[in-house]
């Protein structure tokens, strides 16, 4: 299995409104590729506990496929905070080194890359290696500043969007260079994520109320589960149960947990 070398770089740099039109994935014409990258954007729920503690929050971009294992050598994204409906939109926070973005630790991050305008309040990710990375998991992450009138029951898009004729043009391919299934990925394969700001006491998932999201919940969620199963009355109390629910689909099991696991390990790659 092939492994990213230490040869990879990062440019992300802010972009500014411009006359470039962009077109929709939706739009984006694709054949039915061998492999199928996918591309999740992270969906973070605050409290308004955390929200006053923190305006800033990282959000992370998840490498996958539904074909297997995924094969990513280079990419170029157009990452965009549009204003929600209260006019309301999330602002990307740059480092001492004006990098926007940020690689997991076997990448060397570079300079900024600034060279156009195309988007309100847009970044663009660029990166590239030599050879691919071959499993799934966080590739990359931001970190946001909410709105200082933010307001409980917000929620902010953090959208990829596909813009066409940029000097700057996105990409996201394997080292053969498989049009098709870059293709494919901006056509199918990419689901942006939000902020949203919940008027919760604790986050979603976090059901011994520590105020963290990890793999105890993720336990504890699945010891209940297993004793509902064996026909025993749960423990839970209603708002622990509530909180247990973390896919929203009122039952409390181990998806749950597998769910919490995969978004506490995403948010460890990341840092």
């Amino acid at each position: 299995m092939k492994t990213l070398r230490i040869t990879a770089v990062l440019l992300s740099g802010i972009m500014t409104a411009a006359g470039t039109e962009y077109i929709s994935r939706s739009a984006f014409s694709a054949n039915d590729p061998d492999l199928k990258n996918t591309l999740t954007v992270s969906s973070v729920e605050l409290t308004k506990k955390q929200a006053a503690e923190s305006d800033t929050v990282t959000i992370s971009f998840r490498l996958g496929s539904e074909s297997g294992d995924p094969e990513l050598a280079a990419m170029g994204l157009h990452v965009q905070f549009p204003e929600n409906e209260n006019g309301r939109a999330l602002t990307p926070v740059a480092d001492e080194n004006g990098n926007y973005a940020h690689t997991k630790k076997d990448m060397i991050l570079t300079s900024v890359l600034d060279d156009e305008s195309v988007l309100d309040n847009a970044v663009f990710v660029a990166a590239a290696g030599t050879s691919d990375i071959t499993s799934s998991g966080a590739i990359c992450s931001m970190e946001v500043k909410l709105p200082e009138d933010y307001a409980v029951g917000d929620v902010y898009p953090v959208n990829i969007v596909y813009v066409d004729n940029a000097s700057a043009p996105p990409e996201f391919i394997n080292l053969d260079g498989d049009k098709d299934a870059q293709n494919w990925t901006f056509a199918n394969g990419i689901k942006n994520g939000s902020v949203t700001i919940s008027d919760r006491e604790y986050p979603l998932g976090d059901v011994n109320a520590d105020n963290s999201v990890d793999s105890s919940d993720a336990a504890l969620i699945l010891r209940e589960y297993a004793d509902t199963q064996a026909g025993n009355t749960g423990s839970f109390s209603a708002e622990q149960a509530a909180l247990a629910d973390y896919n929203g689909d009122d039952t409390i099991d181990s998806s749950d947990a597998a769910l919490i696991l995969k978004a506490y390990a995403d948010y460890q790659a990341s840092k």
